[in-house]
Formats: C-alpha cells, sequence, structure tokens
C-alpha cells in the first residue's frame, strides 16, 4: 500500500507501512477500489457490519496487517 502525502512538505514524522489487500481480506476487512481524481488508485476499507468508529479490537486487527518500511 502506498500513501501519497499531497498538500505538504513531507515530515520526518512521516512513515511509510505496507500491507497488502490479501492480508486485510484475511483479517475480515472489505477492500474496495474508490479512486479520486488525484489518487487513480486509491482503495477504501472497511469491516462489513462492523462498528462505526472502530473499536480498539478492530484498529488493533487493522495495524496487525502492516508492517514498516520496505516491503
Amino acid at each position: 500500500m502506498t500513501r501519497i502525502v499531497t498538500g505538504r512538505f513531507p515530515d520526518v514524522r512521516d512513515r511509510v507501512r505496507h500491507t497488502t489487500a490479501g492480508q486485510l481480506r484475511a483479517a475480515g476487512f472489505a477492500v474496495v477500489s474508490s479512486p479520486t481524481a488525484r489518487n487513480p488508485g486509491h482503495v477504501s476499507v472497511y469491516v462489513p457490519d462492523g462498528p462505526v468508529p472502530w473499536d480498539d479490537e478492530t484498529q488493533a486487527a487493522f495495524e496487525l496487517c502492516f508492517q514498516e518500511g520496505a516491503p
């Protein structure tokens, strides 16, 4: 997954995390293409029939799908 920082200069606190749609789906999340004019590769991630906003358990499961640094 790539996140593009737009509208400002990069900051030393910015970071890169990587995952795949497959890892998110395996954890129970839905991944849906939702392109925008500025980011044609954008996707939205949600929990089918899950709590909105996410509860702590859902957030922890989401975080476990990612790894820091280069893929």
